[in-house]
């Protein structure tokens, strides 16, 4: 079984007799445009209007149920972890310290400034990897003494630690120190009173959890963690199993950690076809989910589910989730063989 999900080629579903003019759904680009709007706001000081989207986002999304919330915070992490060049990533930095310095117990101020900083170190690993830059360990090393003293000296520690967002920050945070299971465990127990299904926590918990194992094994499989998590049990009211389903869901579907993708076989299609589902019914065919579950449904070689999925997608498939060329002539086969 392949190690991640199957992106299908658009001349798969040509071959298929399926509308290939169809409008194509563009969540990943909306989420992205919405990432490139805040980082704009930031860098003309519309602090105003940055304060007010941190309340406001908290209880909206956008069209395929992505939070905007984390699509906010992302934004500024992304920013300086992709920049061009370690002169604009500090510079767009900046931006964030003058927030802060204007608003000095401002809880999006503080939180923009750490994803900065941590996009920051982001970069310089990258760059020392791929030999771009000289490896210079101090330049992180001092990212992290500014992390490290914002987190332990921000006045308004506890309108801090109320956010859901800062025990994601926190994570992030982990490579860059020498967290152990038992820290890790106490923050996820925080998250839990404040919002359980936090999908952007159990994002980045993955890549630490990943990162710690290959040096001491004693550590969770981060797929046996996640399930543990997420899977639904017995005790679960209706709504419970839901926001788990949706949630395991979410994760895995916006999990980028390229370089060490999680094993499938150790991921339960059960509960990830339910929150798959439930995305769909709620948030209709002309989104991302109709074809992730496609290609899930390969994946796991689910040839009914797969069947279900084409009925919905009905052309509108999405182009920003069917990209490889390459899995055109093994899935026509499987969709051949699922008609016999």
């Amino acid at each position: 079984m392949k190690s991640g999900p199957v992106f299908l080629a658009l001349s798969f579903f040509t071959a298929l007799g399926i509308n290939s003019q169809a409008d194509s759904p563009h969540d990943l680009r909306k989420n992205k445009d919405l990432g490139g709007t805040i980082v704009s706001e930031l860098e003309a000081g519309q602090l105003d209007l940055l304060e007010n989207q941190y309340q406001d986002f908290q209880s909206r999304t956008l069209g395929d149920g992505t939070s905007k919330f984390w699509v906010y915070f992302d934004a500024f992490f992304t920013k300086t972890s992709f920049a061009g060049s370690l002169q604009e990533a500090t510079s767009f930095t900046e931006k964030a310290r003058q927030w802060l310095r204007e608003r000095p117990d401002s809880v999006p101020a503080v939180l923009a400034l750490l994803e900065c900083l941590l996009g920051q170190c982001q970069y310089l690993r990258k760059s020392f990897l791929a030999g771009t830059t000289p490896k210079d360990p101090e330049q992180i090393e001092t990212r992290r003494f500014e992390i490290d003293s914002l987190l332990r000296t921000f006045p308004a520690q506890d309108a801090l630690v109320a956010s859901p967002q800062y025990y994601s920050t926190t994570i992030q945070f982990f490579p860059l120190t020498a967290a152990d299971y038992k820290i890790f465990q106490d923050l996820e127990h925080d998250l839990t009173h404040i919002d359980p299904y936090f999908a952007p926590f159990y994002i980045r918990s993955l890549s630490w959890l990943k990162f710690k194992r290959q040096k001491d094994t004693s550590f969770p499989r981060a797929e046996i963690w996640l399930l543990d998590h997420l899977k639904p049990t017995a005790l679960d009211s209706d709504e419970e199993r839901a926001k788990k389903c949706r949630t395991y869901a979410q994760v895995l579907a916006f999990d980028r950690d390229k370089d060490q993708p999680l094993d499938a076989t150790l991921l339960d299609w059960p509960t990830l076809k339910a929150g798959l589902q439930s995305f769909i019914q709620i948030y209709g065919p002309e989104t991302d989910w109709p074809s992730r579950l496609l290609a899930y449904s390969w994946q796991f070689k689910d040839k009914e589910t797969a069947k279900e999925a084409l009925s919905i997608i009905q052309g509108n498939y999405s182009s920003e989730i069917f990209t490889d060329p390459t899995a055109f002539q093994d899935l026509g086969k499987w969709l051949e063989s699922a008609e016999e």
